[in-house]
């Protein structure tokens, strides 16, 4: 729905379908089980999310189950993500301008600037929790799905 229209993109629904608690790292593993051989997954996570992943369960093991992309983000300074970066407890060997390897199996790390757009999945619950509209901040099929579904809501109904 979100990546619709975008060939090189595909949406996944582990998470949605596990029962428990959902961690990125089960749902990497998952990917590499269910597509054995040699997958090469990219993690797009802006530099704002990334600066809270040593609270992520397992943190150091994901960079072995993929490249990650680093996306600047508006409030993020590049001397604290480079800060960051170097007090990260991995393996990061900088390879060029903002491309590292990192982690054992020799993964990338890329840190990419692009048009700045404050629209981060944090805002756009907010805004819902809100009441508010969120119509361009989201493709409007996703706008529809989390208003027929309630999501974020504070009372949880559907609209």
């Amino acid at each position: 729905m979100g990546t619709e229209g975008v060939p090189l993109l595909g949406a996944c629904d582990l998470e949605g379908r596990r029962e428990g608690a959902s961690y990125t790292i089960l749902t990497l593993e998952e990917l590499h089980r269910s597509h054995p051989g040699d997958l090469d997954l990219y993690f797009v996570i802006g530099a704002d999310a990334f600066l809270e992943i040593r609270t992520w369960k397992d943190y150091r093991s994901l960079f072995d189950h993929a490249h990650f992309v680093l996306i600047d983000r508006p409030g993020v300074h590049s001397e604290a993500l480079e800060t960051f970066l170097d007090s990260l407890d991995v393996s990061l060997e900088p390879l060029g301008p903002d491309v590292y390897r990192v982690g054992k199996e020799g993964n990338r790390l890329f840190r990419r600037t692009g048009t700045f757009l404050d629209i981060s999945s944090t805002r756009v619950r907010e805004t819902v929790r809100r009441g508010r509209s969120i119509r361009f901040l989201v493709p409007s099929e996703v706008e529809r799905f989390i208003m027929e579904k309630g999501l974020y809501r504070a009372d949880g109904e559907p609209r």
